[in-house]
């Protein structure tokens, strides 16, 4: 395990996020310790796309009170949260799913502002621990002679 890159993603990036963050659970960082180097970047680099492409598609489907969209979207949301330990996201995404299942579109609004609003709090952070990161896995290197 890589005890720089977890201290700075358990110390800098909660400073950086002032405290109120989803990224707590150990989850990612067991993640990203498996993956190492290049591979970890990456890997949150692909996160980030994805959760922006969930994030947009829930926005379209509130926009267009489509229920199928909004399960959909609510569903992957669910997966990429739990793969990156984001319980809070993770248990709004699962709300909306079941709001979104049930047909109950009166019940779509609260979960849907939440769940956009966390996926968007979701991706800025994944931008914070991914420079981070970078920053923490490579190597340094001194002067030429």
């Amino acid at each position: 395990m890589n005890h720089n890159a977890r201290s700075l993603h358990n110390s800098a990036s909660h400073t950086a996020l002032g405290g109120n963050r989803l990224l707590h659970d150990p989850t990612l960082q067991r993640l990203l310790d498996l993956l190492g180097g290049a591979q970890s970047i990456a890997f949150l680099a692909r996160m980030q796309v994805d959760l922006a492409s969930a994030g947009t598609a829930l926005r379209r489907a509130v926009a267009g009170h489509d229920r199928d969209g909004l399960r959909r979207a609510s569903h992957d949301l669910i997966a990429l949260a739990g793969t990156v330990g984001a319980r809070e996201m993770e248990t709004a995404a699962r709300r909306l799913n079941a709001a979104a299942r049930d047909a109950d579109q009166a019940a779509f609004g609260h979960p849907a502002t939440l769940a956009a609003r966390l996926t968007d709090r979701l991706v800025a952070e994944l931008d914070t621990v991914r420079a981070q990161h970078k920053t923490a896995t490579t190597p340094a290197t001194g002067p030429a002679g």
